[in-house]
């Protein structure tokens, strides 16, 4: 089985639970059609993040969350997924960079791809 860190850029999303719904779908979609059996391992944690913001400032907690995912997922994970815009994430970009150098296979995921997910799962 396979760890697989999914990374994907949340501000500016209107709905980022939603999105974060369909980015796991697009991964489910991935080792499906891969014949890939994977444990998801994900930073998504906006209450933790909303926590720190107000008590370190936004640039500190950018950088705590982007340390403890580096820590927590990146480093166990044996394929990072990228879903769709992710470069325009500096978070995402780094964790591309360390993966890269690291030589830890990566996979792109678009979302467009996904069928609808209902907004009330």
């Amino acid at each position: 089985m396979k760890k697989i860190m999914l990374s994907n850029g949340l501000r500016g999303k209107s709905d980022p639970a939603t999105y974060v719904k369909k980015c796991d779908k697009a991964l489910e979609e991935w080792a499906k059609a891969n014949n890939v059996q994977y444990e998801l391992l994900h930073n998504f944690r906006p209450n933790q993040y909303e926590k720190e913001v107000a008590e370190y400032g936004l640039e500190v907690a950018r950088i705590r969350m982007l340390g403890e995912t580096i820590t927590n997922e990146l480093a166990l994970c044996d394929i990072l997924a990228l879903c769709d815009d992710w470069y325009n994430y500096d978070g995402c970009s780094i964790e591309f960079e360390i993966a890269k150098r690291y030589a830890k296979p990566i996979i792109f995921l678009k979302t467009e791809d996904v069928a609808q997910i209902p907004t009330n799962q």
